[in-house]
C-alpha cells in the first residue's frame, strides 16, 4: 500500500483491488470515525449496566451469578447490535471472539457472548442480489439479473437470489453454468473495502494517540499486522491459488480427500468460484462427524 498524509497519522490507501482493477481505496475519515463512536457507545452503555447490576450483591452469592449472567446475556446482544451494524471487520472480530471457546472455555469470554456471536460464522447479515450484482459482474454475464430472467447469453443458467452462506467478508451463492456445471459463488461485499480502509485509519490515528499518551506504548503493531492479514483475505485470487496448490499437493490422498477445482475464468479478487460440494459438515460439529 501507498502512505498518504492527510494531516494525521500515517493512512494506508487500500489497494487489495490492485491485481484486476487497479484502483486504490482511500480511507473516509467521517466514516471511520462515526462506526467506532457508535461502538464506543454500546461499549460504554455495557460497562454501566455491569456496573449497576452488580453494585449491591456479593460475589459469589446466588444473587450476584443470575445479576451476572444476566448482564452477559445483555452485553452479548450489544455485540450482535453492533455486528450487524458495522459488518466487515465488526463481523471478523466477533468471529474470532466466538472462535475462542474452543481453546479457553468459559475462563476467557464468558458463554453468552460466544454462543450469540457464533452466527457471523456462516450467518451473518447478507446483502441482496442487486447489491451484489455489479461486484458479479466483474466476471460473470448477468443480462438484466436479478431484475430479470438469465438466458443463453449468460455466464449461468441459473443463480439463487439467497445466498447459501454468509460470513465477514463475502457471501457465497449457487449457481449452474451454462455447461451444467455446479459451482458455489463467493462474492465479496461491494462496500467492504472502503469500510475496511476507513475503520483502519481510524484505528491507526487511535493507536498513535495511545502511544504518545502511555509513555510509547506500542499497539500499532496489533492493528498493522491484522490489516495486514485482512488485506491478503480480501484477494480471492490468492485463495484460489491457494486452493490449487492444496488440490495438487493432496491430490495423492483421492478420493478420501476432495479439495473442490477452482474456475479461474470466473474468479477475481472479489469474486471466487468453485466447484460445488454438497452434503459437508462443518469440522466444529463433533456430533455431525460422528
Amino acid at each position: 500500500p501507498k502512505s498518504h498524509t492527510l494531516g494525521l497519522p500515517s493512512v494506508e490507501v487500500y489497494n487489495c483491488t490492485a491485481r484486476s482493477s487497479g484502483m486504490a481505496v482511500l480511507p473516509d475519515m467521517m466514516l471511520g470515525m462515526s462506526r467506532s463512536m457508535l461502538t464506543m457507545m454500546q461499549f460504554n452503555e455495557q460497562k454501566q449496566d455491569y456496573m449497576d447490576s452488580l453494585a449491591n450483591l456479593e460475589e459469589g452469592t446466588d444473587a450476584y451469578t443470575d445479576a451476572l449472567e444476566a448482564c452477559h446475556r445483555r452485553g452479548a446482544d450489544r455485540c450482535v447490535k453492533v455486528a450487524n451494524m458495522h459488518r466487515g471487520l465488526y463481523v471478523k472480530a466477533a468471529q474470532f471472539i466466538a472462535s475462542l471457546r474452543g481453546g479457553t472455555g468459559d475462563r476467557g469470554v464468558p458463554r453468552p457472548y460466544t454462543d450469540a456471536l457464533a452466527v457471523f460464522t456462516d450467518h451473518a447479515p447478507h446483502k441482496s442480489a442487486a447489491e451484489i450484482v455489479e461486484v458479479l459482474k466483474e466476471v460473470l454475464t448477468l443480462g438484466a439479473w436479478p431484475a430479470g430472467k438469465l438466458d443463453a447469453k449468460c455466464s449461468v443458467q441459473s443463480l439463487e437470489d439467497e445466498p447459501i452462506a454468509s460470513a465477514s467478508l463475502a457471501q457465497v451463492h449457487r449457481a449452474v453454468l451454462q455447461d451444467g456445471t455446479k459451482v458455489a459463488i463467493k462474492v465479496q461485499y461491494p462496500e467492504l473495502q472502503k469500510e475496511m480502509a476507513s475503520d483502519f485509519a481510524v484505528f491507526k490515528t487511535m493507536g498513535a494517540q495511545i502511544q504518545q499518551m502511555a509513555s510509547g506504548y506500542d499497539l500499532m503493531w496489533i492493528v498493522e499486522d491484522f490489516e495486514k492479514n485482512l488485506a491478503r483475505e480480501l484477494d480471492f485470487l490468492l485463495e484460489a491459488e491457494a486452493a490449487s496448490k492444496t488440490a495438487d499437493q493432496l491430490s495423492h490422498l483421492a478420493p478420501r480427500v476432495h479439495v473442490p477445482r477452482v474456475l479461474t475464468e470466473h474468479s477475481s479478487t472479489r469474486v471466487l468460484t468453485m466447484e460445488l460440494c454438497e452434503g459437508l459438515l462443518k469440522a466444529n460439529n463433533p456430533e455431525a462427524l460422528r
